[in-house]
């Protein structure tokens, strides 16, 4: 049995939420005015209207105005702004 495997099964055989055990990317947007990205694996481009992560599905392109850096940590980038879309470029 393979790692992943392995994961996925006590993911599921406790009913955990699927990105606990494995490297998924948690992406909460509340309303369109702020964004967090918890297992980020890097800034990769900041500007007011484009802001890229690189996170373990490839990188995450959001769009939008007046984008802010509210909070970076090791693993989490809190955004602020009007967000107005959401990639992931593979």
């Amino acid at each position: 049995m393979g790692k992943r495997d392995w994961r996925e099964r006590l993911t599921s055989l406790l009913d955990l939420p699927g990105d606990l055990l494995r490297d998924l990317a948690r992406v909460t947007l509340v309303g369109d005015r702020h964004l967090a990205v918890e297992n980020h694996w890097g800034l990769v481009e900041y500007a007011g209207d484009r802001v890229v992560l690189r996170t373990p599905q490839g990188m995450l392109a959001v769009t939008g105005t007046d984008m802010v850096i509210r909070q970076i940590t090791a693993d989490t980038v809190v955004l602020a702004g009007q967000v107005t879309g959401l990639q992931f470029l593979g």
